[in-house]
């Protein structure tokens, strides 16, 4: 399916089933957030203040989705949830294909465009990273696999033309001490499945598509973790 003008105006979006482990007050530099476990790690998602005031039992599994937004403190990323539905209060609630999905992670899907592909060798190694750019930011992934770097496809050399993709995103959690020796954690994304893809109503996607080998996910709901890091 062709990506159309509006899909590049719009955020990425995520979805995943996770377990709700506790909240955090908002505070002058950050929104209220609540913490859910998904399978690799926890993740803090934003939520209002009246969320915040009535938090849910913890150990409750939700399926929760929504926009993913740019930090632009670090430049990793933000969740932000739009959908949250509680699905039980413990493990024994969830189906098989919860159980799934729960172990799928967290999934981000969007569309951008390929601005660039590198290879650098250093000491006889080499490093493979691609730099793709959407909602007005440009987003590098470093050491890709190979398998992975050559489903990328290649920017264009054309003045004014681009090279237009439709991407699923995995997710790894990093913690890091900041300078004050808090611990914070940050979300950082690598590529899971690309797709060459052209931009305009009718138009359907290159033949020359290639999609990562086994990404198995299902349309909606679906899940997100890095073949190895990505820095948005």
């Amino acid at each position: 399916m062709a990506i159309t003008a509006k899909e590049l105006m719009q955020p990425p979006t995520f979805e995943g089933l996770g377990k709700y482990v506790r909240c955090r007050a908002a505070n002058e530099n950050w929104q209220a957030t609540f913490t859910f476990e998904f399978f690799g790690g926890q993740m803090d998602i934003e939520v209002s203040g009246e969320e915040f005031a009535n938090p849910p039992v913890v150990g409750s599994f939700f399926l929760v989705a929504g926009e993913v937004r740019r930090n632009p403190r670090n430049g990793t990323i933000i969740l932000v949830a739009t959908e949250k539905r509680l699905i039980g209060n413990d493990a024994t609630a969830l189906s098989e294909e919860q159980t799934q999905q729960y172990v799928g992670g967290v999934t981000i899907r969007g569309v951008g465009v390929v601005k660039e592909k590198r290879t650098v060798t250093v000491n006889r190694d080499t490093f493979l990273s691609s730099i793709m750019e959407w909602q007005g930011a440009l987003h590098v992934f470093k050491g890709l696999t190979p398998e992975m770097y050559q489903r990328i496809p290649a920017p264009s050399k054309e003045v004014g033309r681009h090279t237009y993709v439709r991407f699923e995103l995995t997710m790894m959690v990093r913690e890091e001490r900041n300078r004050t020796g808090q611990l914070q954690v940050q979300l950082i994304p690598a590529l899971k499945s690309i797709q060459l893809e052209t931009l305009g109503a009718g138009n359907t996607a290159s033949p020359t598509a290639n999609t990562a080998a086994g990404s198995g996910l299902s349309g909606k709901p679906a899940s997100p973790t890095p073949a190895p890091g990505a820095k948005v």
